[in-house]
């Protein structure tokens, strides 16, 4: 297992991708909380697929409570993450998805935890992009 405190301005997608490929697990779970400035998150109805982009209000942050998913490493090296997200923002509106992109605002604390099998096999469908 590893801990990371991702930093205020970074996209947590992309830091998540350059920390598992420094690592050199192999696949395994994401988790997190924390919070973001904005963030883009896609949302599939069942026969469509749309994104949003959610900004927090005027000196606020978008709680994440929390960020979840998984990663798995594809076979040409590059790291394929899916991680769903759910965001509070004032007054109780929430809204969950698939993140996207998004900027960590103050930070994002996340846990690695490096599965024992192949993740790749048991996920193969994702390698058919």
């Amino acid at each position: 297992m590893k801990a990371i405190k991702i930093p205020e301005g970074s996209d947590p997608i992309e830091y998540l991708r350059k920390v598992i490929k420094e690592s050199g697990y192999r696949g395994g779970l994401i988790v997190g909380i924390g919070g973001m400035k904005w963030a883009k998150v896609g949302i599939f109805n069942g026969r469509t697929y749309h994104v949003e982009l959610i900004v927090a209000k005027e000196d606020r942050i978008l709680e994440v409570a929390p960020l979840v998913g998984n990663f798995l490493i594809r076979p040409d090296g590059d790291v394929d993450i899916h991680v769903h997200i759910n965001l509070g923002r004032d007054h109780g509106e929430v809204y969950a998805g698939h993140l996207v992109k998004a900027e960590v605002f103050p930070f994002l604390e996340v846990f690695l935890l490096e599965s024992e099998n192949e993740v790749s096999e048991v996920f193969s469908h994702r390698l058919k992009k």
